[in-house]
């Protein structure tokens, strides 16, 4: 048996749809872009999703026999299905790294696809405007062109309404997953402004990394030196370490906003 469904291979609702149909006797024998196919099982099991490395695909699927797998070419992560008996099953925890590169590219994808459907529609909706100016206005074809703008209006909302949750889904998802990892490469933090004044040589913030990531920016003849910080922390969090760690004061914290931290 074969049927069509689209998921985010791997992600929980795909767990709990094939578990459903695991309980009704359908075991997962392949899964093919939207296509699982299935076969009748004798007994139920329950189907654990993993996320792997892809160069680390193959010879797991070789050892331990999944029922399937699917690849994520392009992002280069494998996700392996496996069945498991309902009691003493694992719980897998590993693949965090892999879950965050997906559900990332998942984000992107939604949101992309959700301004493609608003500026698709927004185009044929000024094709139509554009059109009807330069034929011949009767009452007829103003009606069908304003119902024609009024069905793409609410198009475009629930196109937004769909996308915007979807992408939210991912996005509250993500952010738990980058809490785990510690994985902030690929995302946006806020720069602080940090001006270190009065230095003999450049101050040395290689013991600060924890902070943050450090950019250094400009500096002058009179010892000043100018760093921009990427971090998720505070202007005053960001001062307080400062003087914990440096022998000297002397120094700025600016935020974002280019507002001054007070001192305390």
């Amino acid at each position: 048996m074969q049927k069509r469904r689209f998921f985010l291979k791997g992600s929980l609702a795909e767990s709990r749809w094939l578990n459903r149909q695991a309980h009704h006797g359908w075991q997962l024998t392949a899964v093919r872009g939207c296509h699982y196919q299935f076969k009748p099982a004798e007994h139920v099991v329950t189907v654990m999703t993993e996320y792997v490395p892809v160069d680390a695909l193959k010879p797991l699927a070789a050892q331990f026999k999944p029922l399937a797998s699917y690849t994520y070419e392009r992002l280069e992560v494998g996700v392996v299905y496996t069945g498991q008996p309902v009691i003493g099953r694992r719980v897998v925890t590993a693949d965090d790294k892999e879950r965050l590169k997906v559900t990332r590219w998942a984000r992107d994808l939604a949101i992309n696809s959700m301004n493609a459907w608003v500026i698709g529609l927004w185009l044929l909706m000024c094709a139509a405007v554009f059109g009807s100016a330069q034929g011949n206005a009767n009452a007829v074809l103003t009606n069908l062109l304003l119902g024609a703008l009024g069905i793409g209006g609410g198009l475009m909302l629930v196109g937004m309404m769909m996308g915007g949750h979807l992408a939210l889904r991912y996005h509250r998802q993500v952010r738990q997953l980058i809490q785990r990892t510690g994985d902030r490469q690929a995302t946006w933090q806020p720069t602080l402004h940090i001006q270190f004044h009065h230095q003999t040589q450049a101050p040395d913030v290689s013991g600060l990394t924890k902070l943050g990531k450090w950019l250094p920016t400009m500096h002058n003849q009179r010892g000043d030196y100018y760093f921009d910080l990427r971090t998720n922390l505070s202007p005053i969090e960001i001062r307080n370490e400062l003087q914990k760690q440096l022998h000297y004061q002397d120094f700025t914290v600016m935020s974002w906003l280019g507002l001054l931290t007070p001192v305390k």
